[in-house]
């Protein structure tokens, strides 16, 4: 893409940014973020059925309570105590007793809590802290053996595609999907399965892309293919069972 149309994008995208996409309507971007978020969720239903779930950096906790519906237990933890406080009062009171809010800084959380999790669902997280390993690394310890790992991040490929580079000021690293196979295959012994959201024909790239995020409603996810990338990356790591 022509670097000039890349420095608007970039310019106007970044203007534009927020630090959480909540149940608010912004207009169209914010729509399409919000989408992205409620479908990552519906992604995760079949996972946590009946299972003990951790939500790290849950945000509103609208996806969290999306879980509970299903799960067996959710707790869903935020650094934002506001944010956290607002999710207690609209999810937790006088409802489900299968759900709880925890504020707390993600690696904190990680690093004191003394229990484990059947799955942790980590949604664009990832990207916001400083030392990715030591989290991935947290996250493996706080799952059950045999427990599961969903999490999302934004495609670095298309920040340096349609932008030039990284334009959200709120992201610590933005990471290509490979980095993370290679991280998360390291710290689970194998690599993850990997998923995309509103998928991208690798073939043509840059129509593809403005199809998929401008003029598409739909925010379907898709497993990885040779044909296929996409704006976001979902990666499901299972950690090793005990032999």
């Amino acid at each position: 893409m022509p670097k000039i149309i890349q420095k608007i994008l970039h310019y106007f995208a970044r203007k534009a940014m927020v630090e959480r996409i909540g149940t608010e309507k912004y207009g169209f971007f914010f729509r399409r973020m919000y989408a992205d978020h409620e479908d990552r969720y519906k992604f995760a239903i079949p996972y946590v059925t009946d299972k003990a779930v951790l939500d790290i950096a849950c945000g509103e906790g609208y996806g969290t309570a999306m879980l509970s519906l299903k799960a067996k237990s959710v707790t869903g933890v935020d650094i934002a105590d506001e944010v956290i406080n607002e999710a207690k009062k609209k999810y937790t009171l006088g409802k489900s007793n299968n759900i709880r809010f925890i504020c707390s800084d993600a690696i904190e959380y990680l690093e004191h809590n003394d229990t484990v999790f059947d799955v942790i669902i980590s949604y664009e997280t990832v990207e916001h802290v400083k030392d990715y390993l030591l989290f991935l690394t947290l996250i493996k310890k706080n799952l059950k053996n045999g427990g599961t790992l969903i999490l999302s991040t934004p495609n670095k490929q298309f920040s340096d595609l349609l932008m030039g580079g990284t334009f959200n000021p709120y992201h610590n690293r933005e990471f290509y999907p490979q980095e993370l196979v290679d991280a998360l295959g390291d710290i689970f012994g194998h690599e993850p399965q990997v998923f995309y959201q509103r998928p991208i024909d690798k073939h043509d790239w840059l129509w593809s892309s403005v199809k998929s995020f401008l003029l598409s409603e739909k925010s379907s996810i898709v497993r990885e293919t040779s044909q296929i990338t996409g704006l976001e990356t979902i990666f499901v790591s299972v950690a090793p069972s005990e032999v």
